[in-house]
């Protein structure tokens, strides 16, 4: 089930997003989501930036649910793709490379953005974070301990995040690392020139 608000605020949507959440918590009792007050970000004129996010209280019960925004607190076992490719390719082109990725739960701005994989056959010292980046910027990143992304509410005064499916597909370690520096190769070739 796909879920789209557009960056609208109107009360439906959030509350389908509440029952989405409630129910992808209940049975991933191991997701570390945590209730967070955006800020504004006056230079890039957005929410995006959580403060002291190691330290926000973990969503416990649905009253948390109300809370303008969630953030969701990356592990080695609940690790995330963060694709950023959107905002400098073509959307087929960047589509085509998502599209090597198995389906799974996603959020972000308009329910996407952001995949999130349950990974098994973690071996004792799995990689954190990777990424690649475009001079100053990231353009696709594998997010796993040590990172946050915005899980549902305000990005800026206009877009939200939200959630889209239920299930998170449940891939091996080093699989998912093998397609993701598949994936990166031709970025990384092309990058260079």
């Amino acid at each position: 089930m796909d879920i789209k608000t557009n960056g609208a605020r109107n009360s439906s949507a959030i509350h389908i997003d509440k029952n989405i959440i409630t129910e992808v918590l209940s049975k991933y009792k191991e997701l570390d989501i945590a209730v967070t007050d955006p800020l504004w970000n006056e230079k890039k004129q957005n929410y995006k930036k959580v403060y002291y996010w190691k330290n926000k209280p973990k969503v416990n019960g649905a009253a948390a649910l109300n809370s303008k925004q969630l953030i969701i607190r990356n592990t080695d076992e609940y690790p995330e793709v963060d694709w950023d490719i959107f905002k400098h390719l073509e959307p087929w082109q960047a589509q085509y490379i998502k599209n090597k990725l198995p389906k799974t739960f996603e959020f972000g701005r308009d329910g996407r953005g952001h995949s999130l994989y349950k990974v098994k056959n973690l071996p004792e010292k799995p990689e954190s974070t990777k990424s690649l980046e475009l001079g100053e910027r990231t353009i696709l990143e594998y997010r796993a301990a040590g990172s946050y992304s915005i899980f549902t509410g305000q990005l800026d005064k206009t877009s939200n995040a939200t959630v889209s499916n239920k299930e998170i597909t449940e891939i091996d370690y080093k699989y998912l690392k093998k397609l993701f520096l598949y994936i990166t190769k031709p970025l990384r070739k092309n990058i260079k020139k």
